[in-house]
């Protein structure tokens, strides 16, 4: 009897691939690997790759190639795939799942298949859309310049036509196109429905998914929301994202005694800037600077914390003719950066923009601290004619009304995608949970377990909290001139000055505004530049003393304590940082190699 159920469920499975075959359900064998991530974990995986059409609305199209990569569930029934949307447009997948979320990945493992595979035309899929070489914009010129418009113009002419000399069909790669490799990825893994975890533009794609096909989701996870049209932003995004800044400032005396009101350093600079651009020279370089540089510095890094962190300093120095901070920043950001892959633009224009929203815009623009910066360069019309793409059309940019579980993740200093934004599409889900991440930004998953806790207690059905605290603090204008004293201090007095003027600049009493990240350089400027360890060590000591849960200086203490060969108290302090976040990977990995030199 035994041996007929086991030739029954042998010839049910041949029967089942036999009408996958005949019905067209895309192919896809994996096989194992070993999975390395970059702080050096390594964990038993599966790849594969899977050919999808690079035109569906073709009858003859070419295929392209989507590598994808499989963590086994160690559940004894694992739920329904969870499928990694990475964002950009232009990320790779793989690349991310190496990198800051690979912790999430290993602990959603416990529920479920986690799958993780490059979208079209990112990280490792066939045919690559990378365009080799950089943008390269005369530095010499301002953004508003006519040279750097010409430039920036005659430059994309150029990549689109390379591209479509390698028989790219640049029109195929869209959101819609990419929705429905998604689907093919759950008809390949044999999945009635799939968990989607998108995360940014992953947002985006996982909107359109779930709108094309939403018999398909079980659940989903939406983490920094960006709607189906809402791929050009609001200009008040970023003026939203200065508040929020000058927030913090007001509950801050000694900050606010160094920069009073953030807006009105911003408004400042923009108007020195206005009467006339900046000119900066260094290294043989000149760079002109002006408002329309910044505010698209700022636009484009708004949803980077360290950079948004970095903001008072930076207004703080511009306000008085310091721009040597900005001024590479620029240069590396804007005029001189690498064009990645061509998905990061074409996935951006097909997916359009509404008529009122574009109103609401061009009205915003007018008032906005930070102009059409947000947008830049696509409000430019002959940037996106450069591009030559399709429209996916009003119909693909409709509101997703939708009961699929839905779990929703802001951050209140995320400048790329705001809180205003997500509450617009969390209108259409009526089975949804939104959590604000306080102190967050763009990319907040690693900065707190919390997060993790939140996401796995909603896979699990359980309550959820509305808001997540993470600490952070802004760096000063002052923070530079603090870094010089207390280096200066050291080599005419010693270390022990240093450390106990540090202690003064950090009671009530005193007028100075102290930040994490004075340490923190200097630490690594005494271990790495000076080769000064001891010195190093008491400054990650005392840094820790009076910002005691900052991982970074923690691990770096623990950094330093090995450089003294103290190797028992680095293993010490690496378990400390494990315990005020186990996501952050790299203490573990160290703690790991000193029990095996042990």
């Amino acid at each position: 009897m035994k041996g007929i159920r086991v030739l029954s469920a042998i010839l049910l499975a041949l029967l089942q691939t036999s009408l996958a075959v005949s019905q067209g359900t895309p192919q896809l064998e994996f096989r194992g690997v070993k999975f390395t991530s970059a702080a050096g974990e390594t964990v038993d995986a599966e790849m594969g790759s899977l050919q999808v059409p690079e035109s569906r609305t073709e009858s003859k199209s070419s295929t392209i190639r989507l590598p994808v990569i499989r963590f086994k569930s160690t559940a004894a029934k694992p739920g329904a795939p969870i499928v990694y949307l990475a964002g950009g447009p232009g990320a790779s997948g793989l690349a991310s799942a190496k990198e800051e979320i690979f912790p999430l990945l290993m602990e959603l493992r416990r529920r479920a298949d986690v799958i993780v595979f490059d979208q079209r035309g990112t990280g490792a899929a066939e045919p690559s859309l990378v365009i080799p070489g950089k943008v390269s914009l005369p530095l010499e010129a301002s953004l508003e310049d006519e040279p750097t418009r010409v430039a920036l113009i005659g430059q994309t002419q150029a990549a689109v036509s390379a591209l479509k000399n390698k028989g790219i069909n640049l029109s195929a790669y869209n959101t819609a196109e990419n929705a429905d490799d998604v689907e093919d990825l759950r008809k390949s893994l044999n999945a009635e429905k799939v968990t989607i975890w998108g995360h940014s533009y992953g947002t985006h794609l996982g909107l359109a998914f779930m709108k094309r096909h939403p018999t398909s989701v079980d659940k989903a996870v939406l983490g920094s929301i960006n709607g189906l049209d809402q791929r050009w932003r609001y200009p008040s995004n970023l003026d939203e994202l200065i508040d929020r800044v000058d927030e913090y400032i007001v509950k801050t005396p000694k900050f606010r005694r160094q920069l009073p009101s953030m807006r009105e350093a911003v408004k400042t600079v923009f108007a020195n800037l206005d009467k006339k651009p900046f000119v900066f020279s260094s290294q043989g370089r000149t760079i002109k600077i002006g408002k329309l540089e910044i505010q698209s510095l700022v636009a484009l890094r708004s949803g980077d914390l360290e950079f948004v962190k970095m903001l008072p300093m930076l207004f703080g120095q511009m306000q008085d003719g310091d721009f040597s901070f900005v001024a590479p920043m620029v240069a590396a950001a804007l005029k001189q950066r690498d064009w990645g892959t061509a998905m990061a633009f074409t996935m951006h224009i097909a997916s359009g923009v509404g008529a009122e929203r574009a109103a609401d815009i061009a009205k915003q623009e007018q008032t906005a601290l930070f102009g059409r910066s947000i947008n830049y360069p696509f409000e430019d019309k002959e940037f996106l004619a450069a591009w030559n793409m399709t429209d996916l059309g009003d119909r693909f940019r409709e509101p997703v009304k939708s009961d699929i579980p839905a779990l929703f993740l802001s951050a209140t200093l995320d400048g790329r995608t705001s809180l205003s934004d997500a509450a617009l599409v969390l209108q259409g889900f009526r089975n949804a949970r939104q959590i604000v991440v306080e102190g967050g930004s763009h990319n907040f998953y690693h900065l707190t377990p919390a997060v993790l806790t939140a996401i796995e207690d909603f896979l699990d059905g359980k309550k959820v909290p509305e808001r997540i605290v993470v600490p952070f603090d802004l760096r000063g204008p002052g923070e530079r001139k603090l870094f010089v004293e207390l280096k200066k201090i050291i080599a005419e007095k010693g270390i022990e000055a240093a450390v106990n003027r540090a202690r003064e600049w950090s009671s009530p009493k005193s007028d100075e505004y102290l930040t994490s990240y004075i340490f923190g350089n200097l630490g690594i400027t005494l271990m790495k530049d000076d080769n000064k360890p001891k010195e190093a060590l008491e400054i990650f000591k005392v840094g820790v003393e009076i910002f005691p849960d900052n991982l970074f200086l923690n691990e770096r203490a623990g950094d330093a304590y090995q450089a003294n060969g103290m190797k028992t108290e680095a293993a010490a302090q690496y378990e400390k940082c494990l315990k005020l976040n186990p996501l952050n990977r790299g203490p573990a990995v160290k703690l790991a190699t000193l029990k095996k030199e042990h």
